[in-house]
């Protein structure tokens, strides 16, 4: 690797740069998000790889995402490393440092949550993309949808049992009838 790293023509060659002096540096972009870096330091030939999430500028732990999108993470990957290992660069990647694989992440779900789940997956704009975390949002945005409606119903009922018990004069509708109170009720939890 040494005359590989002191051949400076061959390294910006093969796209490395030396932007940040004494270090050639490299990146590939894994999908939309993700990108993976190597950065080698010219003197003492170290070298170290970043897999990171360029949205949130943080390591991209992959390990945890469903099996199909982890697995074809860890092909790219690997196959960036043997591109270089075929060059001669003897780097490679621990992929167990990007998180605990998730294989069961489907069975943790109540059938709720995995229905929910399984709806995101089918409609979502952009599945290839998907990963757990995204998934859990979708399921939790699901209950939070369920349970804003359920309080919808819920004030309804309460306004069709209780309507002599409101005032409504002050609204301008004192000449509404209990059904028309509780259609007007109803347009205005669906604009919220």
């Amino acid at each position: 690797m040494k005359q590989l790293i002191e051949n400076d023509s061959y390294m910006r060659e093969l796209g490395f740069t030396d932007h940040r002096e004494g270090f050639w540096y490299k990146s590939w972009m894994l999908d939309r998000d993700v990108s993976l870096g190597f950065t080698i330091n010219k003197a003492t030939h170290d070298w170290e790889e970043d897999v990171l999430n360029i949205m949130f500028g943080q390591p991209e732990y992959y390990n945890r995402r469903m099996p199909k999108w982890r697995d074809e993470m860890i092909a790219k990957i690997d196959a960036i490393v043997k591109e270089l290992n075929d060059l001669g660069f003897p780097i490679h990647v621990d992929h167990e440092q990007y998180g605990e694989a998730q294989n069961d992440y489907l069975g943790s779900l109540d059938p709720d949550e995995l229905q929910a789940e399984q709806e995101f997956l089918d409609n979502h704009w952009a599945n290839d993309l998907l990963d757990a975390p995204h998934a859990l949002i979708a399921v939790i945005e699901t209950k939070i949808a369920r349970a804003v409606l359920a309080e919808r119903e819920r004030i309804i009922k309460l306004f069709s049992e209780h309507y002599e018990r409101f005032d409504v004069s002050n609204n301008g509708v004192d000449e509404m009838s209990k059904q028309e109170f509780i259609e007007l009720v109803k347009t205005e939890a669906q604009d919220d």
